[in-house]
């Protein structure tokens, strides 16, 4: 059973799939599904659209402290797959605490997976009580946009270094997808 847990922050790409520029709910819910790797081979991205705005109507799954972890049940799937979006701005997400969303979690899975789904979504949800662990995040993201295309040296702190590397932990031996924000 393998773990997908994808950050993609290249930023040679125009789409820039670790960037969310929505500032609507549903918008920077797609723009995640559109853009992140994590998805990228899904046959039907449109209906797995609609599986976790469906998901989301039932209740919202903002957390709190900027952070939403969407999710959805996906029958074919044979692993659990999750990409992150991260808005500078905020999303205006109707989260539980009232606040914009900076960080939003798409998690897919299938509906045989739940004790492993429930393992990932523990781990996620330990990081990123983290205050300093959410602020780097949005805050690493925003330094290094600004120095595109420069070739400058942005240094990842060291909360971020450690959550990303939680991360790593779910993928499977020997993968070699994508994971993490590059180490400039």
């Amino acid at each position: 059973m393998g773990y997908i847990f994808t950050v993609d922050t290249n930023f040679t790409c125009p789409s820039l799939p670790c960037r969310i520029f929505s500032h609507g709910k549903y918008e920077a819910m797609d723009e995640v599904i559109e853009h992140s790797p994590a998805f990228a081979d899904f046959p039907d991205l449109d209906e797995f659209k609609r599986i976790v705005r469906r998901r989301e109507k039932m209740g919202t799954t903002g957390i709190g402290h900027g952070v939403a972890i969407a999710h959805g049940k996906v029958r074919f799937l044979k692993d659990i797959r999750v990409g992150l979006g991260v808005s500078v701005e905020g999303v205006d997400y109707g989260a539980v605490d009232g606040n914009p969303v900076h960080l939003l979690f798409v998690i897919a899975s299938s509906p045989t997976l739940q004790m492993d789904y429930l393992r990932i979504l523990s781990r996620i949800l330990r990081a990123v009580r983290d205050v300093s662990v959410r602020t780097d995040l949005v805050e690493y993201v925003s330094a290094w946009e600004t120095m595109f295309p420069k070739d400058a040296d942005v240094t990842m702190p060291a909360s971020c270094v450690r959550f990303l590397a939680l991360l790593d932990e779910l993928m499977p031996e020997g993968s070699d997808s994508p994971c993490g924000f590059p180490s400039r």
